[in-house]
């Protein structure tokens, strides 16, 4: 997976993740919640953070 694939499902799982928070962030939309996404991501990589996806563990039901 490149790295820009890598980004994008980052941001989304981060977006997702605070739209879910139940300390809502205050945005105007979903486009506000990957703006933030976005800056975090960059704080990461400024921070010199490497995250990457692993695969699901073996006994996860869920949809692929």
């Amino acid at each position: 997976m490149s790295t820009w694939e890598d980004d994008k499902h980052l941001e989304f799982d981060i977006a997702n993740a605070l739209a879910a928070s139940p300390l809502r962030v205050k945005a105007q939309g979903r486009s506000a919640l990957k703006i933030v996404a976005r800056a975090v991501i960059a704080h990461l990589k400024r921070c010199r953070w490497r995250l990457e996806r692993l695969p699901p563990p073996e006994d996860f039901e869920g949809a692929p």
